[in-house]
């Protein structure tokens, strides 16, 4: 007679199993709070320059890093990232990306289709997606990007080319002051990202972009730069 299910979980019914996991989802605990003196745990001081440690952090985790002077420069900067990588649909966000309207326009213009955004499968078939990053780490050259009504999550995970704008004031030093930020209640997904999707096999031979974009592309525009 074959072993049922709940008997393999310690003897405890399905019926037990299933309140339990649902007392455990609806039981919001107040988050821990951190620690005031931080600083014997940090590995990058907020004293120093996090903007120079976060883009040599970025290109050394294979991103692609492209520095423009403000968001005048923003629009031309992707075009010609997405001339590049020969994209022709590319997913927009509906995220405050700034200049939104006119790179949309551009990317038109160039002759690339939009995809539409209520599709249920816009970021299976698109080429490129452009996203906001809400920010940036520099311990680790990491981007952060949380999911809400306006982004598409799938737009930095399905696609196979992920264009991140970044701003620099954007940067903070590192993983503390990221955690520190989290807030309640928290977003039902963030997600660190540093660098491309990467596999492994088990002789070691990596190969990038199976599980997730084969390269990411961040824009990082400075601050204070023409508007």
């Amino acid at each position: 007679m074959p072993i049922g299910w709940e008997s393999i979980v310690l003897g405890v019914s399905q019926e037990e199993f299933i309140r339990s996991i649902r007392e455990a989802i609806g039981n919001d605990r107040p988050l821990v709070e951190l620690p005031s003196d931080r600083e014997m745990a940090r590995v990058v001081k907020a004293g120093g320059d996090v903007v120079d440690r976060f883009c040599a952090m970025a290109v050394d985790a294979k991103m692609r890093l492209y520095r423009v002077a403000g968001e005048a420069a923003l629009v031309e900067t992707i075009g010609k990232v997405l001339a590049d990588i020969d994209a022709k649909s590319v997913l927009v966000t509906d995220e405050p990306l700034p200049r939104r309207d006119e790179l949309v326009r551009a990317i038109r213009d160039d002759g690339r289709q939009i995809v539409d955004l209520r599709e249920d499968d816009c970021a299976f078939t698109a080429d490129a997606g452009i996203t906001l990053a809400r920010m940036g780490i520099a311990e680790t050259g990491s981007i952060v990007i949380r999911s809400g009504s306006d982004t598409r999550r799938l737009a930095s995970l399905a696609v196979p080319e992920h264009i991140a704008v970044l701003r620099e004031g954007q940067i903070v030093p590192d993983l503390l002051d990221w955690a520190a930020t989290l807030g309640s209640p928290m977003p039902a997904n963030e997600v660190l990202i540093t660098g491309p999707s990467r596999t492994a096999d088990i002789e070691l031979n990596l190969v990038m972009g199976v599980h997730g974009p084969k390269n990411v592309h961040v824009v990082l525009v400075a601050q204070g730069g023409p508007a």
